[in-house]
């Protein structure tokens, strides 16, 4: 009997960044329960720091993905990840990093927007 797909031959689905990073933080707003999200945390950890090696096209997105995890995590009091030391040190290292993330590609793309903006002023003072 042949299957249907070969296992050699997979088939491969490219998905946007972006878009994977919207559906990953879609999931942490609505993932129910709250438990099964917090033991979810090294996972979480895991994808931040493979998403920021090199440089990050995201990291709002990953910002806004930590951002809910962490609100999410409140309700559960004792039962956060959040209460060892280690974890709070590694979710405020991840955080910082996606923050020094953030800063550099607003100050690149501010770069782009005022060099694009002198040839037209002076081409607009030229006329």
């Amino acid at each position: 009997r042949i299957s249907p797909v070969s296992p050699r031959i997979s088939p491969q689905v490219s998905v946007p960044r972006l878009v994977t990073l919207r559906f990953i933080a879609r999931y942490v707003q609505l993932a129910q329960p709250l438990t099964s999200l917090a033991e979810g945390w090294p996972k979480l950890l895991a994808l931040f720091r493979a998403a920021m090696v090199g440089s990050s096209s995201a990291p709002v997105a990953l910002l806004v993905v930590l951002w809910e995890w962490v609100r999410r995590m409140e309700p559960l009091g004792d039962g956060s990840p959040l209460l060892s030391a280690k974890e709070r040190h590694e979710a405020k290292d991840v955080a910082e990093a996606l923050l020094r993330a953030t800063s550099t590609q607003l100050s690149r793309s501010l770069r782009r927007t005022e060099r694009g903006a002198r040839p037209a002023a002076a081409a607009a003072a030229a006329a």
